[in-house]
């Protein structure tokens, strides 16, 4: 029993039980696709179909088959195209939320990209809820984020730490109705904002996708904005802002993969560039 007899047992099933359709979506002749199916049967020794005219109905043993084989074909094909993609040829696709894309990544990609040994990458910067979409898609091989992940097919290392604070123009009254200058939903500094900060019901709440639009916003006295220490340093240090009150939200920054990502030599060396980093 190889995967191909398994894909022609799928086929027919999927096909509603006409070989026909079946052995066209295959591309082989119908005597070829029911020969396979025959030594299926004869390998389990029992009948995967029952025979009702020209239409195949799946069995007892058919229905208990179906689900078993479709993860088989599947994981297979998976396990196939990133075998061949693992290849240096091939780009190793990162996601990165948009603080550890500014503020994290860059000095790790740096240390892979020496000429000695290339590294070839493409970096995607999302919210922690694109990102984690994405991984489930296996649109991307790996991520970084810091916001809450909440699929149990994806799994975390904490390779960092971060503190989120409310910074603000220094010299002008703050009063209840004084907008706050916030990111995107899904974004996981806007979480971090919403879970920790005591945001008054009447004040006007801004949505930013852009953490340097956020800091220019909150200079320019425009509102307070909640970000990422590791963002404002320079502009805290040069007194161009100051933060507001004295609450903080401590929060990692973790190393996000799919449980049944095949982890090759790309994926192994960026992680290895990850840990040391951290």
């Amino acid at each position: 029993m190889t995967i191909r007899h398994l894909e022609a047992f799928l086929a027919i099933a999927d096909a509603g039980g006409y070989v026909t359709r079946a052995a066209e979506a295959l591309h082989v002749s119908q005597p070829a696709l029911s020969r396979t199916l025959a030594n299926l049967e004869a390998h389990y020794g029992a009948p995967l179909f029952d025979r009702l005219g020209h239409r195949l109905i799946l069995s007892t043993a058919g229905r208990a088959l179906l689900p078993r084989a479709r993860r088989l074909v599947d994981d297979f094909h998976t396990l196939d195209r990133e075998l061949c993609e693992s290849s240096p040829r091939m780009p190793l696709r990162i996601g990165a939320s948009y603080t550890v894309g500014t503020a994290f990544l860059p000095p790790i990609l740096q240390t892979l990209t020496q000429p000695a040994v290339p590294f070839r990458c493409e970096v995607t910067v999302r919210n922690t809820a694109l990102i984690e979409t994405a991984l489930l898609e296996s649109s991307l091989d790996i991520g970084i984020v810091e916001g809450a992940i909440h699929s149990r097919d994806l799994m975390e290392t904490v390779v960092g730490r971060d503190e989120v604070m409310a910074i603000v123009r220094p010299g002008i009254p703050v009063p209840r109705t004084f907008p706050w200058i916030l990111r995107e939903p899904g974004s996981g500094t806007h979480d971090a904002a919403l879970a920790a900060f005591n945001i008054p019901p009447e004040a006007p709440v801004w949505s930013v996708a852009n953490t340097q639009t956020q800091i220019a916003m909150a200079e320019a006295g425009l509102g307070i904005a909640v970000l990422s220490g590791s963002l404002v340093r320079e502009a805290l240090a040069q007194k161009r802002i100051i933060r507001h009150g004295k609450t903080a939200v401590r929060r990692t920054y973790r190393l996000v993969h799919h449980r049944d990502k095949f982890m090759d030599e790309r994926m192994t060396r960026f992680c290895a560039a990850v840990t040391a980093h951290a």
